[in-house]
Parts: C-alpha cells; structure tokens; sequence
C-alpha cells in the first residue's frame, strides 16, 4: 500500500518539534514561545527575508518560492533528527518554510533552537538553516519590475550530514 503524499500546508508538531511548509505569513511569537522552554537557556532564532535585490536582479518585489512537498517533510524531519543527535542540551527545534509569493519584508524561512546554553542554540540553528539552503528542495523566482526569473544561485543537493557552511544567499 502506497504512503499518501502531504499536501499543503504540510505540518509535523511534537512537543520538541515544529516543522512546517505553509502558504501562510510565519508567525515570529508562536515560534519564539514554542522555543521556551524552563530547561533552556538559550534561544536563537533566524528568519531569512525576502531583500530589494539579489545577485542577478536590482528592485525585486517578491520571491515565489516552490517544493517537493514529499521530500521537503522527509528532509525536515531529517534535519531536526540530526540537530537532536549532534548539538548538546537541545530542548526544541522549529523549521519552517513559506511557499507561493513572499513580498520584500516579508520571513520566507525561520530556524530557530532552545537549548540548556547557547553554544548549542546557536551551533543546532545555524546547522539547521544551512542545510536547509543546500539539501532540501525548495526553489525561488525572483520577482522585480524587469519580469521575474529564477535563482541560479542554488547549489546541487546536498546529504543531511554534509552542509555547507556560511551560504552567500
């Protein structure tokens, strides 16, 4: 028997985890409070927006940004694995990424870790958003008053163990 795909917006929520792929505006507040925990320390979170410009083009509106919906839940759920097992003290993880049109100023992804201190917070968040950029499969056109276009700025995919580090994007 086949497994049904997701369909979106694509949602797995622990008590630990938060991991999500939605047409909706990322609410910063509900993830900070899920973050808190009594246990944790340290709180970081990132939210990468959408700028006014990028390497290929000057006066960008919005960013449409598409996924594998099948393969962005298994690689989530990767990624928070793997920040579980890997940093120390982690308390709670939240992943989430924006799909469809995401105007200038606008969050497209948030990564945000507690953990007991926050070497850990902001070692497992900085893991967490990387990999992002480079194994799961999300894709962005740019959108600007010369048309739209799509990012060549993307990298081949990568494995969950091997991201790289500090992304230009």
């Amino acid at each position: 028997m086949e497994t049904p795909s997701p369909s979106l917006p694509w949602q797995e929520k622990t008590t630990s985890r938060w991991l999500e792929l939605t047409e909706s505006p990322i609410v910063f507040d509900a993830a900070y409070d899920f973050l808190g925990r009594q246990d944790a320390g340290g709180i970081v979170v990132f939210s990468g927006t959408v700028r006014t410009y990028s390497y290929e083009m000057e006066h960008v509106s919005a960013i449409r940004y598409e996924a594998y919906l099948d393969l962005v839940a298994e690689r989530f759920s990767e990624i928070a694995t793997t920040i579980e097992e890997t940093f120390e003290e982690i308390r709670s993880i939240v992943l989430i990424h924006r799909v469809g049109e995401v105007p200038v100023g606008a969050s497209s992804v948030l990564v945000g870790c507690s953990a007991g201190h926050r070497d850990a917070a902001f070692a497992a968040s900085r893991y967490g958003i990387d990999t992002i950029k480079v194994a799961v499969p999300i894709w962005k056109q740019e959108i600007g008053t010369s048309g739209a276009q799509w990012s060549s700025t993307a990298t081949p995919m990568q494995d969950i163990a091997s991201p790289m580090k500090g992304s230009n994007d």
